[in-house]
């Protein structure tokens, strides 16, 4: 998929190209005509565009194609010369550098008048012969990061030197800020900061997290107007990482806070500061916002289905479904019980949902 300066989506199939026109809400084939009197009918590997605006067009088995939208004229380039299809394609100034499948990285003036060369490092060594590059993202420094079946690639296309980052399979590269790349690959995400030199892996950890990745076999990546960035998985769905801004410190049982309950269902306030919080499947705990830590609170006397609390003075009451009302002192720990009973003076019921204390 490419927007153009119109605002018009071009769409790259296994059969062609078609446009479609926000405006007008409506889709139409791309049948222009080359040059050499070829039409684009066959699979499309990726669509771009120059300085200039002009559409450029990669597809199996035809070539590369630029098509100049104000002359209406479409350019078809290495149509007959025999070389592998072109995967990836970009632009810079005066020369296009092209990506061609299982064989190499070459350059070339955009008017290919010239034959292609191959890239070639500083000390001469084509580094992406036989490679299979999947993607490129321009950085600063007039560098360029290369995302291929060997790991990631840094090029300085000022200095002709390179700088192998990664040693796995890259498929995805994603800029976030220009201090920090996002790199998706087969054995999870990388996020390298510029600044620094150094790279974070995240993968997919040992037990089950809702907030972490969902899979190692990252695919695509977007950073969306907002910052936040959108990473595409092969088994495990779309993964959303959001800006710092909208960032909620989470609690919940990971780690070292394997103990902790899922299902919250009320929290109070003590006069120390700590919070209690009762869930419902792993019982009473206390908070402490100044070291952070969550401490289970154990006694025999409650169960571990918590659905009310209520601060009384130095005394925490807890109401739990099916397990009775205890009461809570916060000083000694004790704990008093109360259950269904035959006395008139006893609860009901062992089921106690809220606590409200009256002045």
């Amino acid at each position: 998929l490419y927007e153009d300066r119109r605002g018009n989506i071009w769409i790259g199939t296994d059969g062609g190209v078609f446009i479609y026109d926000p405006v007008l809400d409506s889709f139409t084939a791309f049948d222009e005509a080359s040059d050499n009197g070829s039409i684009i009918r066959d699979f499309v590997t990726m669509i771009g565009s120059d300085e200039d605006d002009n559409i450029w067009i990669s597809v199996e088995n035809q070539g590369l194609f630029c098509y100049k939208p104000d002359e209406g004229r479409l350019l078809n380039h290495l149509h007959d010369s025999g070389l592998p299809n072109v995967t990836r394609f970009w632009l810079n100034g005066n020369t296009c550098w092209l990506a061609l499948y299982a064989d190499n990285l070459y350059y070339a003036k955009a008017d290919f008048e010239t034959p292609l060369q191959p890239f070639k490092d500083a000390e001469g060594n084509e580094i992406f012969k036989n490679d299979i590059i999947n993607w490129q993202v321009s950085g600063p420094h007039n560098c360029v990061y290369i995302a291929s079946l060997n790991g990631l690639t840094e090029i300085n296309q000022t200095t002709g030197k390179t700088r192998k980052l990664l040693n796995t399979y890259v498929r995805a590269l994603q800029f976030k800020s220009d201090n920090e790349l996002w790199v998706g690959a087969e054995s999870g995400l990388y996020i390298y900061n510029l600044t620094n030199d150094k790279i974070t892996h995240l993968t997919v950890p040992d037990q089950d997290d809702s907030y972490a990745l969902s899979d190692n076999a990252i695919y695509s990546l977007c950073c969306d107007k907002e910052n936040g960035m959108w990473i595409g998985s092969y088994f495990g769905g779309v993964n959303y990482c959001p800006y710092q801004w909208t960032y909620f410190e989470k609690f919940y049982p990971r780690d070292n806070l394997r103990h902790f309950g899922r299902r919250v269902r009320e929290i109070c306030e003590s006069n120390d500061g700590t919070l209690w919080i009762g869930t419902e499947d792993k019982g009473l705990f206390n908070y402490n916002p100044e070291n952070g830590k969550i401490e289970p609170f154990e006694h025999s006397a409650i169960y571990q289905n918590v659905h009310g609390l209520c601060l009384d003075g130095d005394d925490l009451w807890v109401g739990t479904f099916s397990g009775g009302l205890n009461r809570v002192n916060l000083r000694t720990r004790q704990v008093k019980h109360y259950a269904k009973g035959e006395s008139e003076n006893s609860m009901v019921a062992n089921d106690a949902f809220t606590i409200c204390r009256t002045t």
